[in-house]
């Protein structure tokens, strides 16, 4: 009654033509070039599954969770596993609206020449409030980037938000910042 399921399936499909070369490279002669090494087809499967609270009171804990999985493959057998999972938590104590965002993406990678595996953990509290002429938002996020080396990440998240058209017109400013992961 109170929880909502969602679900998605993913399926996509890239073929890419590349034309010329670079006649600098090639001392003596220019070598034939196959008509397959011009074309280039890469594929990405996978899914989404969450759930989540759909309380109207504000006063109940609210919970978000999502799981995202992909698999990504081309013709030369690079691969690359990916699972997301997503959890959040947020609950209203005397006007204040708490929360804290948790996630875990892990990346494995095989591919010519080269394989990573890495993970990034993300802890992010934050605390808002609203009211119908402003809202504004204060956070920090801790980011731990785990591949070859650790690394660890501050991220401050703030936002203020004033209201003047709901929906239509409300200017804001804030500063924020993330840890952006590059994959295929």
């Amino acid at each position: 009654e109170n929880t909502t399921i969602t679900g998605n399936l993913l399926f996509d499909h890239r073929g890419y033509n590349f034309y010329g070369y670079n006649t600098e490279l090639f001392n003596d002669s220019v070598p034939v070039i196959n008509e397959d090494s011009l074309r280039q087809n890469t594929y990405r499967t996978g899914f989404d599954i969450g759930v989540a609270s759909t309380y109207t009171d504000s006063t109940h804990l609210n919970y978000n969770v999502k799981v995202h999985y992909d698999y990504f493959w081309d013709k030369f057998k690079n691969n690359e596993n990916n699972i997301r999972v997503y959890a959040g938590l947020d609950k209203n104590f005397n006007g204040l609206q708490t929360g804290l965002d948790l996630s875990i993406d892990h990346t494995s990678l095989n591919a010519t020449p080269d394989s990573l595996k890495n993970t990034i953990v993300s802890v992010k509290p934050w605390i808002s409030k609203r009211n119908r002429d402003w809202m504004f938002l204060l956070g920090l996020e801790v980011v731990s980037d785990n591949a070859d080396i650790s690394k660890f990440y501050l991220f401050p998240h703030a936002s203020l938000d004033i209201i003047i058209i709901e929906n239509v017109l409300v200017p804001y400013i804030g500063l924020s910042g993330e840890l952006e992961k590059n994959s295929y």
